[in-house]
């Protein structure tokens, strides 16, 4: 590991529940945004790393399921 703050070698990407748990919103939007930080993470050496979160059950206002296993099964699909 590196100790120069200028230089990482992993970069932790991590989401909140509800975006991944949304396939619409997760396909239109995390998928895109991941692409593009992944690969401005490669350019400076780095290497990525997905963080998967676990469900948090609740519904948000672009999602809708009813428990948290529900929810977690989409959570997981997104990855």
């Amino acid at each position: 590991m590196h100790c120069n703050p200028s230089h990482w070698d992993f970069v932790v990407l991590q989401e909140q529940s509800q975006i991944p748990a949304a396939e619409p919103v997760r396909s239109q939007e995390m998928y895109p945004a991941a692409r593009i930080l992944v690969q401005k993470i490669r350019q400076t050496g780095a290497q990525p790393i997905f963080f998967l979160i676990g469900a948090s059950g609740r519904a948000g206002p672009k999602t809708i399921w009813w428990n948290y296993e529900s929810m977690q099964l989409q959570v997981t699909r997104g990855i």
